[in-house]
């Protein structure tokens, strides 16, 4: 099904590209648009526009702050060790950044970022070794070190719990799969997400944990390298430190902030921290291109330009997050340029649709889009392309905003790629493990074996509320970006998008597994503006 992407939605995929930003160009001349309707109305039909109509300025009033409406400014943490939701991660990208990233839209070429280069790797593909980037500075003003980077990715492994995603790190540094250090304190797992039970451990036994921790990660601020030896070669690696819980944060300016101090001595009183519970979850400290000057969770979130960044500094002085529940308000907020971007209701689209005045189709045999058309009139009753009516010759559109129809391909990736640009290793790296789905989040022998005793309570696992909550998170996308019964079927029917490659993404998700789950979550909150 041919989907259509309005320019201010796909803005609203921010990924790092605030950082790019151009300034606007000049403003389009467009009629007085109409009152909108309520949510869940239907909003009334257009009418053909009149080339003689009065128009009105359509233009952003800040050319160098970008202003954004969601319905919900909802960011569950700022802190990169726990970061899940694509609203966190948004505004992680923007602000930490991470050693090496992907090249542009390629799903298996990376470049450095905060790594001087590419690492070196070992023969057998179990020790990477980074050059650290010189003269980096955090926004404070402390200058980045190997420690730094080292440190984060400690902090990360040590804290673990339910809230953290450091579970898929897990495996290539401490060989104990999709959980968290707390199988090195008890393999029988009895203590995971137990904070009272880590905390009354062995002293010994923590003191040895703490230390494979550091002995895998290992700084060398002398030479300007971080040394990570893995327990086993692990094909994703790359693909998984480029994201956000590959942040590289500031040991000193965490350690000032109560947060670990980075030694074996302590960790154990950090261990399983909740967003709710971590000071970081509302302040940040990174070397993105932006820093954060407000952070007022679900209301207004600003961030502005880092003059120092180590490259070139962005394009935009401001960017405005502000939450705006009501969709006729955010609508009336665009109309009269008070915000730039806004995300827009499944159910309210057709009132976007008919303030289009432009749009350009997408050719996949060029792989480019072609020439703009003027659009005159619109019809709610087609789909697709067909709904917009061309004008004819003499008649000019005067209505502001520009549709591309189609979405450009990423360029032709076998699946063995994709995998490993999802966190998938493309062998089975679960040999024998009993369970389904790609990254062996079924139950694995341990917990089949607990399964089996008379007093199993059955409570969900880690993997299974992490699957839980994505699955969720999906059907909700779904819900808001479709109208039924599109929005059910979805996940059922076949899809040619860049995860999916023309099988059902039901199908790649048992496939792929967990990763693969929380991608098409991460892609469905991309396509609706990440509200």
């Amino acid at each position: 099904m041919r989907k259509l992407y309005v320019l201010i939605a796909v803005l609203l995929a921010l990924g790092m590209v605030l950082s790019a930003c151009q300034q606007p160009a000049a403003p389009a001349e467009a009629p007085q648009p109409e009152v909108p309707a309520e949510p869940g109305t239907t909003a009334p039909e257009a009418t053909e526009p009149e080339t003689t109509a009065p128009a009105v300025e359509f233009k952003s009033k800040d050319p160098e702050t970008l202003y954004l409406a969601y319905g919900d400014l909802s960011v569950d943490t700022l802190d990169p060790a726990l970061a899940y939701d694509t609203m966190s991660g948004e505004m992680l990208q923007n602000v930490y950044e991470t050693l090496i990233f992907y090249d542009g839209e390629s799903l298996s070429e990376f470049v450095p970022k905060l790594a001087a280069e590419m690492p070196t790797v070992s023969e057998d593909g179990t020790v990477f070794t980074f050059k650290i980037r010189e003269n980096v500075k955090f926004h404070n003003g402390d200058v980045l070190t190997p420690t730094d980077v080292a440190y984060s990715f400690q902090r990360g492994l040590l804290q673990g719990g339910t809230s953290s995603p450091q579970l898929l790190l897990t495996e290539p540094f401490l060989g104990v799969g999709i959980d968290d250090v707390s199988l090195l304190v008890d393999p029988e797992g009895n203590l995971y997400d137990d904070q009272a039970g880590i905390a009354a451990a062995d002293p010994a036994v923590l003191m040895e944990a703490c230390q494979k921790v550091q002995n895998a990660i290992v700084a060398d601020d002398a030479a300007g390298t971080v040394t990570m030896t893995l327990a086993q070669p692990w094909g994703p690696f790359i693909s998984t430190i480029a994201n956000n819980w590959g942040s590289i944060m500031d040991k000193k300016w965490v350690v000032e902030n109560g947060g670990w101090d980075g030694t074996c001595e302590t960790w154990q009183n950090y261990y399983g921290v909740s967003s709710a519970d971590d000071p970081f979850s509302v302040m940040a400290n990174g070397t993105g291109p932006f820093k954060i000057d407000k952070f007022v969770n679900q209301d207004e979130i600003v961030l502005v330009r880092n003059e120092d960044y180590w490259r070139e500094p962005a394009k935009l002085a401001k960017v405005v997050f502000k939450q705006v529940p009501e969709w006729g308000t955010r609508f009336a907020m665009l109309q009269t340029g008070d915000v730039d971007v806004a995300d827009v209701p499944a159910a309210n689209r057709s009132q976007m649709d008919a303030l289009v005045g432009e749009i350009s189709e997408y050719d996949p045999e060029t792989d480019t889009y072609g020439p703009l058309m003027q659009v005159c009139d619109y019809d709610g009753s087609k789909l697709g392309a067909e709904k917009f009516v061309l004008c004819e010759e003499g008649q000019t559109s005067t209505n502001p905003f520009v549709v591309r129809i189609g979405r450009p391909r990423l360029g032709s990736v076998l699946r063995g790629q994709l995998r490993r640009r999802l966190g998938v290793d493309v062998r089975n790296r679960h040999k024998g493990r009993s369970g389904v789905g790609g990254d062996g989040g079924g139950m694995n022998a341990r917990d089949a074996a607990r399964a089996k005793k008379p007093d199993f309570a059955g409570e969900l696992t880690k993997d299974q509320l992490l699957r839980l909550s994505a699955v969720i998170g999906i059907y909700k996308s779904l819900e808001l970006y479709f109208s039924e019964p599109l929005a059910r079927s979805w996940f059922t029917r076949p899809n040619t998008g860049p995860l999916f490659g023309g099988s059902r993404p039901v199908d790649t998700a048992i496939d792929g597994g967990l990763p693969q789950i929380l991608a098409v979550r991460t892609y469905l909150d991309a396509l609706r503006g990440g509200a």
